[in-house]
């Protein structure tokens, strides 16, 4: 069955994708140090594809939607992310904050949208539609 994955699943599992194990000294201020996704969500800060919101939260038990998970694997695979407007039906509703990801890594072939043309941002991953490929350069997200 489909199920919405959080961003601390997503998290956990990119880190073991991308093979990263470092943590730093930051933390997000709603991830408690008894939670099962401290160690993937402090990871994930290290390694900069999360970045946290504008209180400092990693919003761990949050469903991550199509835009969040595009602009981590485009800040992982550092793209080079300039562009104002995708080629997307619903350009006009993808943040100003994940265009320019969604934008590169659409250009590059990497990310894909709907048949009907659309990217549909803000609709969450569901764990059936999450492909972590890994390749000689670290991994490709395919299906987001």
């Amino acid at each position: 069955p489909e199920k919405n994955i959080t961003r601390a699943e997503f998290a956990q599992a990119t880190n073991k994708a991308f093979e990263f194990t470092k943590t730093g000294e930051k933390r997000f201020a709603d991830v408690s140090g008894n939670a099962w996704y401290y160690n993937a969500m402090n990871i994930a800060l290290e390694a900069g594809y999360f970045q946290g919101d504008e209180y400092g939260n990693g919003n761990p038990e949050k469903a991550i939607t199509r835009a969040e998970a595009a602009t981590a694997f485009a800040r992982i695979i550092k793209v080079n992310a300039d562009g104002s407007s995708t080629a997307f039906s619903d350009d006009a509703s993808i943040p100003s904050w994940a265009k320019p990801y969604i934008k590169a890594l659409a250009d590059k072939g990497v990310i894909n949208g709907y048949t009907d043309g659309t990217y549909k941002p803000y609709n969450n991953i569901q764990l059936p539609r999450l492909h972590i490929q890994r390749f000689p350069q670290k991994g490709l997200l395919k299906n987001i």
